[in-house]
């Protein structure tokens, strides 16, 4: 870059429009040639770490040490706090007794800084930390093998605290994917590349709605005042106060080669990752006259207020300082989802939105909060279970009620009586599709109902799968019908649209002129252990037993009886959860778990179970479970709303 400024200053005497036309030319095209033009291997030498003195450094700048290692470390112009690092990374007292057996079983806690010099025993240790962090020989020297960790790309959060691996919780997910029929990898691999269309597609509809926004965010040259979203939690040290997170991308700190719209695309989806996974939300604030919670800028060696400074290309990445985000502008990124030479903008962001929120550093490979920028990861990548664990422990589950929920079953294509299903959750104008083999909603979900299941309304009743089975020919036929109001909205699952709307009473008939199926229904169920195709109505207090035939006589009503009377609890405390909540009446919805062999009812967040509906008792009786997220986990708004 010397020459370019030499270049620059050489041609600011001439005032012409030529000239300065061509001295724009020369700028962009050596500024290009400066970031793509020479290979990776000659820009990496910059921060390549090759000898001790390296190494001691690099040391002292990521956490490593608990002594006085500034004579390891470039004086900069601004006076540091502490001399080394800003307070927020590092502890603030030792551990307790306690605190240290848990360290031990979950996560590497350095030591309170001292004003001692740092002696050889201090950087030994500190070397043997680092290779048990990142699963190297423990030397405690500088060997090559470390050096050549210490000169991956990495972000520039220290690793004074790392999440350890639960070796349990993997060992049972190894067990559970060992254990996978051929039926279910194959399936697997369809989600992948199914998870990363669909996040195509979401970037693409982020995107889009940028360009067709009225307003675009103008440098206001506003002071930036100092805020607070963060409150102290346990180990995680900064969690988010509150659930609704504003955020902006400072536009006089833009990426110099992504166009703004992509660069703001990006981190739309970047926050999605976290708000599909938490109670969270973030939203982007145009107005220029309104604080943010998050300030995301990309910047330079010596940058604004922040305590830590870029070292250019290659070495350190990114940052989170306080609150905010610090891309380092003299890396290639790109909005690519894969790039064999260019870093993922979005994996860079969603691992420092990921520190933002109060995530730690994590020594499991395929996290997105590994310190090491993956090149393996790239954009195809999304949260790694161990990710989903930390942010749940940290945030706890996200809850809400929902209109219905049931498994889609139907015949799988090309086959007779072969039978595959999903599992749907439906909330107002959205839903969700759980994947039950790996516990969480489909990557990406939420999404709007009309955009997938054309033709059914916003906040449904309920919703009935009846089906027959014919012997004779060895074929099932089936219903899909979702409720709303005194309406019915026939599915078809060829077409994938609602092709038929009729009304409850024309479809469901009643018998004579007072007994009939009400409106405005609670929930419905087919009750598949019935002989002669029993399916129940809930409305209020009260369940409708109905006869039904897909073709042939029907009618109601068999029954008009209390809930509890057909559905009694276990025992009498099941009736009631802890505050008071009870299945006796108004029920949001009754789910069929084809996956957990078991019927749910659900009220609110409350729970109840008959986990003997598939045995040979027969029993109708209901259990008190507890909350549908501890059952049903990761099931979030994903939006602000």
């Amino acid at each position: 870059m010397t020459g370019l400024k030499n270049i620059v200053r050489s041609m600011k005497g001439n005032r012409s429009l030529y000239s300065s036309l061509l001295l724009q030319t020369v700028i962009i095209l050596l500024y290009i040639s400066t970031i793509s033009g020479e290979s990776e291997a000659m820009q990496a030498n910059k921060n390549r770490v090759t000898t001790e003195q390296d190494c001691k450094k690099y040391l002292c700048k990521y956490g490593y040490l608990n002594c006085d290692c500034g004579e390891y470390l470039e004086r900069r112009k601004r006076e540091l706090i502490d001399g080394i690092i800003l307070s927020e990374y590092s502890n603030t007292s030792p551990p307790s007794s306690d605190a240290t057996q848990l360290s031990h079983n979950q996560f590497s806690t350095l030591p309170v800084l001292s004003k001692q010099p740092c002696s050889a025993e201090n950087f030994t240790n500190a070397f043997k930390t680092f290779q048990l962090n990142y699963r190297l020989n423990v030397t405690g020297i500088c060997d090559e093998r470390t050096a050549s960790q210490m000169s991956l790309r990495r972000c520039g959060q220290p690793d004074s605290v790392i999440d350890k691996l639960d070796v349990d919780l993997a060992e049972k997910e190894v067990s559970s994917r060992q254990a996978r029929s051929l039926t279910e990898i194959i399936n697997s691999n369809a989600a992948i590349e199914e998870s990363i269309k669909r996040r195509k597609e979401q970037l693409m509809a982020y995107q889009k709605e940028i360009e067709e926004e009225s307003v675009t965010p103008k440098p206001t040259g506003a002071a930036r005042e100092k805020r607070s979203i963060y409150t102290n939690v346990n180990d995680y040290g900064t969690l988010l106060s509150k659930q609704r997170i504003s955020w902006r991308l400072m536009s006089d700190h833009l990426y110099h080669i992504i166009p703004p719209s992509n660069q703001r695309s990006i981190l739309r989806q970047a926050f999605r990752y976290w708000s599909e996974v938490t109670p969270l939300c973030f939203y982007e604030e145009l107005n220029n006259e309104q604080r943010v919670d998050i300030e995301i800028g990309f910047l330079e060696g010596i940058h604004l207020s922040c305590y830590r400074q870029f070292d250019g290309y290659g070495g350190e990445i990114a940052h989170k300082f306080h609150r905010d985000v610090h891309f380092d502008n003299s890396e290639p990124y790109t909005i690519h989802l894969s790039s064999p030479d260019r870093i993922s903008l979005l994996l860079v962001a969603v691992h420092e939105l990921g520190h933002v929120i109060g995530l730690n550093h994590s020594d499991v490979d395929t996290s997105v909060m590994n310190a090491i920028y993956h090149r393996k990861l790239r954009g195809d990548f999304e949260l790694d279970p161990h990710d989903r664990r930390e942010v749940r422990r940290a945030y706890g589950s996200c809850h809400g009620r929902f209109d219905t929920a049931f498994d889609y079953v139907r015949t799988k294509p090309g086959t007779k009586n072969s039978r595959i299903f999903n599992t749907y959750f439906f909330r107002g104008d959205h839903y969700w599709r759980y994947e039950n083999n790996m516990n969480k909603t489909r990557s990406g979900d939420p999404m709007l109902i009309n955009s997938q299941w054309s033709g059914v309304p916003e906040n449904v009743d309920t919703f009935l799968h009846y089906w027959e089975f014919d012997v004779a020919t060895m074929t099932f036929a089936d219903e899909y019908l979702f409720f709303k109001g005194s309406r019915i909205f026939s599915y078809d699952p060829i077409s994938d649209s609602a092709v038929a709307v009729s009304e409850i009473r024309n479809k469901f008939i009643s018998y004579n002129s007072t007994t009939h199926i009400p409106n405005n229904l609670d929930a419905a169920f087919f009750d598949q252990r019935s002989a002669v195709g029993l399916v129940y109505f809930f409305k209020d207090n009260m369940v409708y037993s109905y006869k039904y035939r897909v073709s042939g006589s029907h009618s109601c009503c068999t029954s008009i009886e209390p809930i509890v009377s057909l559905f009694p609890p276990s025992t009498q405390s099941d009736l009631y959860s802890p505050n008071g909540n009870t299945y006796q009446t108004n029920l949001d919805l009754i789910y069929l778990s084809n996956s957990q062999r078991a019927v749910y009812f659900i009220k609110g967040n409350d729970t109840w179970v008959n986990e003997d509906y598939f045995n040979t008792a027969k029993s109708n009786s209901m259990k008190y479970v507890g909350h549908w997220y501890d059952v049903w986990q990761f099931i979030c708004d994903g939006e602000c709303l």
